[in-house]
């Protein structure tokens, strides 16, 4: 905490000689306008997702190659390389690494991403949970010490935030991370704990501007970010993990007003709206996810496709069959879920690629999408 304390009063500093017109801005915001340029101008050269000088760059890939990239992997210092080797997965997330030096991590996912590289996969990209206070999932010697979300926006002030989010985005880019499933902008509720410590505000102007003021921090690094848990679990008593809950549209319109400054979103599994599907599962309400991001490349992820809210009634593979024909791109599998588990899950959806072409469509699509965020970001570590 001392860490994290030492260099709020740096930022001060350095925010009044902003105030006086010193250069030092310049320095600060250079990087990621640089980057920024760079995206743009591949847009404006007609990039589009999928397709390199008019051909399907999925021409030859198989099912299982395919099926993979969908998969963001649960991992820890224990797992076997074979759920690497097996699945191929697109991304990782890390678990049960709270204890973990920064040098023992960066040895972690430089050794997945070796498996995956020899295996003939595509190259990974790390994901981590790492809001602070009580989920922050590298905490290990090396790593700062962050206070919890709620009181980052209870005693930081927004200049103050957007260097805690480049400090942290730094030491998570060191080490080989790519980005973060944060920050959570879900709406305060007293009478809800289940977030307990993890929202920022019941204002949703407040929670842009502190989130806002985050992800900048982030992209400053390098670091990708995709905020959660959309359509909000703020108002709700039900925990996903055993129970599906309801919210009511008023909780979207901090995702919406972030839209454009985000990576993904991380979808749950509470209805919007009483008697509603899961917005995981439910084609209406990730649908009107896809429309609000109106062409910008950003992922649509789940929460942990193993909480017993969303799998049981539906069983694993009726729940991520659901999801991806709702528009789900990302399987997010966390701590809970074993390495047999996630192989089984992946041989089904094998299987269901060949036998549904509905099905087929929508991974190839999600696939396509998949591999532009990757270019993108591969520009983003060319430029660090």
């Amino acid at each position: 905490m001392e860490e994290v304390r030492g260099f709020k009063w740096w930022v001060m500093g350095m925010g009044m000689l902003i105030g006086l017109g010193v250069v030092v801005n310049v320095w600060v915001w250079w990087p990621r306008e640089k980057i920024v340029r760079v995206v743009e101008e591949k847009v404006e050269k007609g990039s589009v997702a999928g397709v390199i000088d008019g051909e399907d760059e999925l021409a030859g890939w198989s099912a299982e190659q395919k099926v993979g990239q969908l998969f963001s992997v649960a991992i820890n210092a224990s797992v076997s390389a074979e759920l690497i080797t097996v699945v191929k997965p697109g991304m990782v997330g890390l678990f049960g690494t709270e204890e973990m030096s920064r040098e023992e991590v960066g040895e972690l996912i430089e050794k997945l991403r070796q498996v995956n590289a020899a295996s003939g996969g595509e190259r990974l990209l790390a994901w981590v949970d790492q809001e602070g206070g009580r989920v922050q999932r590298l905490a290990g010697d090396g790593f700062s010490d962050i206070p919890d979300w709620e009181e980052v926006c209870e005693e930081f002030e927004p200049i103050e935030v957007r260097e805690l989010g480049r400090k942290v985005g730094e030491e998570l880019m060191d080490v080989g991370v790519d980005g973060v499933w944060g920050p959570v902008v879900d709406r305060t509720n007293e009478e809800s704990r289940v977030l307990r410590g993890r929202t920022c505000s019941e204002e949703p102007e407040k929670i842009v501007s502190y989130a806002k003021a985050l992800i900048e921090g982030y992209h400053q690094a390098g670091l990708m970010a995709v905020v959660k848990h959309y359509p909000g679990l703020g108002a709700i008593s039900e925990d996903p993990h055993v129970e599906l809950g309801v919210v009511e549209k008023v909780d979207v319109e901090v995702f919406e007003l972030l839209m454009k400054l985000m990576d993904g979103v991380m979808v749950t599994h509470v209805g919007l709206g009483e008697g509603k599907l899961p917005c995981t599962i439910s084609g209406m309400c990730v649908g009107d996810l896809v429309r609000l991001r109106n062409g910008k490349n950003s992922l649509v992820f789940s929460d942990a496709m193993e909480m017993e809210g969303l799998t049981r009634t539906l069983g694993d593979e009726e729940a991520v069959y659901q999801a991806i024909m709702a528009g789900v791109e990302v399987l997010v599998y966390g701590a809970e879920a074993s390495m047999e588990r996630q192989i089984g899950v992946y041989n089904q959806l094998v299987d269901l690629y060949s036998e549904d072409q509905h099905f087929g469509e929508r991974v190839d699509s999600a696939v396509k999408r998949i591999l532009e965020v990757k270019r993108q970001h591969a520009k983003i570590l060319e430029l660090r």
